[in-house]
């Protein structure tokens, strides 16, 4: 079953969408051995704080160094992300205006009836940046170690317990779904605007069962409140090598991963698409760079504009296949 994992090794044969998604060549020819030659606005659809935010700051500061000019961070939160997008899609496509976008981007065509922007016509791909899988865990107060051991109880018992996400539509969302449906149980979703807040109740033990991001169960590898059960992944992640894989806990249908991606406004000239991609992947090799992701729970993905966009191509219908499967929409 595709998923949102599959990032590494995606078929550069999928480029139907790619003569959608990239630049034209149409566009007035730029200098772009000196671009950029004024500030570059880097948008970020989410608030200010989050792990999008963080990446996209980290990003900038590199693209800073090595330009000479200032990549400016503006957050444009709201409606999932949508709002930012909208401002990428709608700015002028001249390189000054770009973005980072989220695994939001091809799970809102199916959360959404519609959207103000095609992000499959409207957006050109730059180039992955970063993945992480997710967390699955539960309270202390529940008395469970295992993900084996929580089906076991939930089977049994036939409790019903709830679990909280980052919010209503969010991959964290998804993937309780998922677990749910695997096991055959009743999970309640109790949603939260944002990752930070669900795990202060997890931590709480407000809400038994809980999914969340690297980033924000990081801090809590070893905190008693709570315990991390499983990774939704294939194998383990060195940043917590002590937690299970969903693979190994037997549910290795539950392989979702959140990513990051810079992008621009469709029409980019060649010329700037090919000088972006290259100071793109020139950050990405940064040590500084790669280390801060990794503190973060993140892992470095560094994939041009063809290996971006067949990523897109191939999770649009899977969202809305899942999407139909249980029920998750926005509108």
């Amino acid at each position: 079953m595709p998923t949102s994992s599959r990032l590494a090794g995606a078929p550069a044969c999928v480029i139907a969408l790619a003569s959608a998604l990239c630049f034209t060549t149409s566009q007035p020819a730029f200098a772009a051995a000196g671009f950029p030659e004024r500030p570059v606005r880097l948008i970020v659809p989410f608030p200010s704080g989050g792990g999008t935010d963080t990446i996209a700051r980290l990003l900038a500061k590199q693209l800073s160094l090595a330009t000479g000019q200032s990549f400016v961070v503006e957050n444009r939160a709201g409606a999932s992300g949508n709002i930012g997008m909208d401002a990428i899609a709608k700015a002028r496509p001249d390189g000054y205006t770009i973005g980072i976008t989220t695994s939001n981007l091809t799970m809102n065509s199916a959360l959404y009836r519609r959207l103000a922007f095609d992000p499959k016509r409207d957006i050109a791909p730059i180039t992955m940046i970063a993945s992480s899988p997710l967390v699955i865990g539960v309270s202390s107060s529940l008395n469970v170690s295992s993900l084996a051991a929580l089906k076991a109880r939930m089977i049994s018992a036939k409790d019903s317990l709830s679990y909280s996400s980052c919010g209503n539509g969010t991959p964290e969302h998804f993937a309780g779904a998922m677990l749910a449906a695997a096991w055959q149980v009743n999970l309640v979703h109790v949603p939260y605007k944002g990752c930070a807040p669900a795990m202060i109740d997890a931590l709480g033990g407000q809400v038994p069962v809980f999914v969340s991001t690297m980033a924000n169960t990081k801090p809590y590898i070893n905190d008693g409140r709570v315990r991390l059960l499983a990774v939704t992944a294939k194998d383990r992640n060195a940043l917590m090598p002590g937690v299970p894989s969903t693979r190994e806990e037997g549910v290795g249908d539950i392989d979702v991963r959140v990513w990051f991606g810079l992008v621009a406004p469709a029409g980019l000239p060649e010329d700037v698409l090919k000088r972006l991609v290259s100071l793109s992947h020139a950050a990405l090799q940064k040590p500084e760079l790669r280390n801060a992701l990794a503190e973060q729970g993140y892992d470095t993905v560094d994939g041009g504009p063809e290996r971006f966009a067949a990523n897109i191509a191939r999770e649009i219908p899977f969202w809305k296949q899942l999407s139909a499967k249980y029920s998750i929409s926005l509108d």
